[in-house]
C-alpha cells in the first residue's frame, strides 16, 4: 500500500510540474515595478494574446489630447533610483522596449535584465514598457505582446 501511495504521489508531482498554469489566461500576465524594496502595480495597455485556439487583441484607451488615464498613482522615487519591471511569467518575454512618453514625444531608454534608472531631474515621467513573446525558431511569429503603463514621480 505504501508503495502505491508513493507511486501515486510521484505521478501527481510529475503531472503538476508539466502543466503551465498560465496556458488558459485570456490576458497577458501582470507586470509590477519594484524599487526601494517596494512593489507597485502597472496598467495593462494594448495587447495581443493567444486565448485557447484563437488570438485576442485589445487596444488601450487614450483621452482627448493624447493623455492616457492611469488607474494607479505615480510612483515616488529618488533621482537615479534603480527601477525594475518584473513580469512573473514563464517564459519571460524575449523582446523588450521601454519608452518615456511626453505628449507626442517618445524617448527610447535602455533596459538591462528588466532594470533601468529613474531620471536625475525632479518631475513626473510617463513610461510605456512593451514586451513580445517571439517564437524561438520563427523570428516573425509572435505568441503574444503587451504594453504596460506607469508613471514615476522623481522627488
Amino acid at each position: 500500500m505504501k508503495r502505491w501511495m508513493s507511486l501515486l504521489c510521484l505521478i501527481i508531482a510529475i503531472l503538476a510540474g508539466c502543466t503551465n498554469s498560465h496556458e488558459k489566461e485570456s490576458r497577458p500576465p501582470k507586470a509590477e515595478i519594484v524599487t526601494g524594496g517596494k512593489h507597485y502595480k502597472t496598467v495593462l495597455g494594448s495587447y495581443c494574446w493567444e486565448d485557447g485556439d484563437k488570438g485576442v487583441c485589445v487596444d488601450s484607451v487614450w483621452t482627448k489630447g493624447g493623455k492616457r488615464p492611469l488607474a494607479v498613482p505615480p510612483i515616488a522615487v529618488q533621482p537615479g533610483a534603480d527601477i525594475e519591471v518584473k513580469i512573473d511569467y514563464d517564459p519571460q518575454p524575449n523582446e523588450i522596449h521601454l519608452s518615456q512618453v511626453n505628449g507626442k514625444k517618445e524617448i527610447v531608454l535602455p533596459v538591462e535584465k528588466g532594470h533601468f534608472k529613474a531620471p536625475r531631474n525632479t518631475g513626473t515621467y510617463n513610461y510605456t514598457y512593451s514586451v513580445w513573446w517571439m517564437d524561438e525558431k520563427d523570428k516573425h511569429l509572435s505568441h503574444g505582446d503587451a504594453s504596460y503603463e506607469f508613471d514615476l514621480n522623481v522627488q
